[in-house]
């Protein structure tokens, strides 16, 4: 091997392999003490609003929303001072509408080109006591429409701490998956913007608000995203967490990515632990990719490059070129390669990373930390 990449690895690989240092006792934890997401409060369905929110029924009458009562709604009347009705949210010919701005079209234009500072600061007033009342079907309000756009425009501004305020006020557990798909939208912004505190309090309302199979699924794929900016002591979070499944598929996928994390960190005694809790895979078997991540992430740790090349090869022929882990596999990859003395592999590799993925951050850190610009 050369001296330039002798000298590259010294400063390089050791580290990678020694793990991407970052404090964590967290991650320093035994098995059955794996790292979790933290416990929030959930928003309740019995409360009464600062301001009351006009509305009007379906024949036009004005009415107050004051508030709900165990999931219900709390209406009074302006023409009755101090009568108070609690109706259901999906009550027979119930209609809940609120009053728009005058200039509701113009700023719905505003919002449709992505000019978002005037919609935002226009409806702020109209939308933001919605939240707490999309229990109502969206048949019978128009509070949804008005709604999810201020949410979206929230996100799509950069306006990640009062978008991740709302959401603690939203009644997950029971919205339709255009809602899950803003969430996750807004999860991923959070940690674009490096905002890392506002993606945990997002991750744990989630967790604990969603279905686990609908948490799951958007979950891997954000945990992919913070180890790509270096939050691996959230992510592991986020594995320890959904380890708790009574689902075994599930959680014996959530123990090799907590696994593959402990071996990040350079603890390859804990990673071992972790990954001895899970029977040994082969390939037909469900999670066996994962598997092969976690057991070259561990050969890495142990310093033992041939043995994390032979299961991250695996990983990289079992692996779609859209999986939101494939920059990271490339990255580990190109790198062991080239501290086996492969240049050609790691070379052929290197090509292949700048075509895939121009723009990823994992491309970026290879081509500053070995000099390759391929």
């Amino acid at each position: 091997m050369h001296s330039s990449h002798q000298r590259f690895f010294r400063r390089i690989l050791r580290p990678l392999i020694g793990g991407l240092l970052f404090a964590s006792s967290a991650l320093s934890a035994q098995p059955s003490e794996l790292p979790r997401l933290p416990e929030i409060d959930l928003p309740t369905d019995t409360f009464t609003l600062a301001e009351p929110i006009r509305i009007t029924d379906a024949n036009k009458n004005p009415q107050l929303l004051v508030g709900m009562d165990a999931g219900q709604l709390r209406l009074s009347f302006p023409n009755m001072p101090g009568a108070e009705a609690i109706v259901p949210v999906d009550g027979k010919d119930m209609m809940v509408m609120v009053e728009l701005p005058s200039n509701y079209n113009r700023l719905l234009n505003d919002f449709q080109l992505g000019q978002y500072g005037l919609f935002l600061s226009e409806m702020k007033e109209t939308a933001e006591p919605l939240a707490a009342f999309l229990s109502i079907p969206a048949a019978q309000t128009n509070f949804h429409g008005i709604f999810s756009r201020y949410y979206e425009a929230l996100a799509l501004a950069g306006e990640v701490e009062d978008a991740v305020a709302l959401s603690l006020r939203m009644p997950w557990q029971i919205l339709p998956p255009e809602y899950l798909r803003l969430g996750a939208r807004l999860v991923a912004r959070s940690i674009e913007a490096q905002q890392f505190d506002q993606t945990r309090r997002l991750l744990a309302l989630f967790y604990q608000s969603l279905p686990e199979s609908d948490f799951s699924d958007m979950a891997f794929r954000l945990a992919d995203a913070l180890r790509t900016q270096g939050e691996h002591e959230l992510a592991a979070q986020v594995y320890g967490s959904l380890s708790q499944s009574n689902d075994s598929v599930l959680q014996q996928k959530s123990l090799l990515w907590a696994g593959y994390s402990r071996a990040v960190a350079g603890d390859a005694t804990g990673a071992r632990q972790i990954l001895d809790e899970v029977q040994a895979l082969q390939r037909g078997d469900e999670n066996f990719l994962t598997y092969c991540l976690a057991l070259g992430r561990l050969g890495y740790a142990d310093n033992n490059i041939r043995e994390g090349l032979r299961y991250l090869s695996r990983a990289m022929v079992l692996t779609a070129v859209d999986a939101t882990f494939k920059p990271e596999l490339y990255y580990l990859l190109t790198l062991g390669y080239q501290q086996s003395g492969n240049i050609e592999a790691s070379d052929r590799l290197a090509r292949e990373f700048s075509i895939f993925y121009p723009e990823n951050p994992w491309l970026q850190k290879y081509q500053e930390e070995s000099g390759n610009t391929l």
